[in-house]
């Protein structure tokens, strides 16, 4: 967990210590990847209580991500990934160097959005405090997760992976329909939205 208090990196999930780019400058940067850190937070949550406070900031600082996103943006709903600069703990969505196309990219939008919606569950299930799912930031986030889902989804219910990817993997497929059915059961109880939540399952 990044800890630069008041600084945007603060509370990101750095996926590796290690350099995933170096700048021109030869400046280390490590990814920090939303999908990775939230598949972790979930196991991490089903064995020690303690990591609560962690998956707590990290759940509001990825809420944080998607409310930063302009309106009609097509990567409403998704973290895309973001670099934490080794020396100083400056944040970037685009380090120096990096490849246009990796910057704010993600491997897939349909599996990054749906592990937002599962590790908000995990947190629901393994004990965490509903409240946090209530505040606005949160549920706003929450709610644009579902929705990214709902515009990936193809007719037959499938969903791909990114609109200028439109493939449907299984894998991806599978972490998103488990995502649609978190995002119904935090509807039902903390959310209290059971219409909505009937509507979703």
């Amino acid at each position: 967990q990044v800890r630069a208090p008041g600084r945007p990196a603060d509370s990101a999930l750095r996926s590796t210590l290690e350099a995933g780019h170096v700048d021109p400058l030869g400046r280390a940067w490590q990814p920090v990847r939303a999908y990775d850190a939230n598949l972790a937070m979930i196991g991490m949550l089903r064995l020690d209580a303690q990591v609560r406070p962690v998956a707590e900031a990290w759940l509001r600082w990825q809420a944080g991500q998607i409310a930063a996103r302009p309106a009609g943006d097509a990567r409403a709903g998704i973290v895309g990934d973001r670099w934490v600069r080794a020396d100083d703990l400056a944040l970037s969505a685009c380090p120096p160097g990096l490849a246009a196309a990796q910057c704010d990219d993600v491997d897939a939008f349909d599996s990054t959005a749906a592990s937002l919606l599962l590790l908000a569950d995990a947190w629901q299930r393994h004990g965490g405090d509903a409240a946090l799912l209530r505040e606005p930031a949160l549920r706003d986030a929450l709610g644009a997760a579902a929705g990214a889902l709902g515009r990936l989804a193809r007719r037959d219910g499938l969903t791909i992976a990114k609109p200028d990817h439109p493939v449907a993997y299984t894998m991806d497929a599978v972490e998103a329909l488990a995502g649609l059915r978190a995002w119904a059961r935090l509807q039902r109880e903390p959310l209290a939205r059971p219409a909505a939540a009937a509507r979703t399952d």
